[in-house]
């Protein structure tokens, strides 16, 4: 009966499941500043992350210092 349920594509699927949960709280956990598993893989996600939101920011920093703007209103 443990050898169908092991071998069945539900238990996969948890299986996979719950590999990804830990896989974000990993990150989650990296990111926070706490110990974390896999904190070398880590690393280069965070600083994309970074540049992300750093050019995120300057987008909206330009559109909020648009010269046309009091012409389009």
């Amino acid at each position: 009966m443990l050898l169908a349920f092991a071998t069945s594509p539900i238990a996969w699927l948890i299986a996979a499941l719950v590999g990804l949960i830990l896989l974000v709280e990993d990150f989650m956990v990296y990111l926070d500043g706490g110990e974390s598993a896999l904190g070398d893989f880590w690393e280069p996600f965070k600083q994309a992350l970074i540049w992300v939101k750093t050019k995120w920011n300057e987008l909206m920093q330009a559109f909020e210092d648009n010269p046309l703007k009091p012409h389009l209103a």
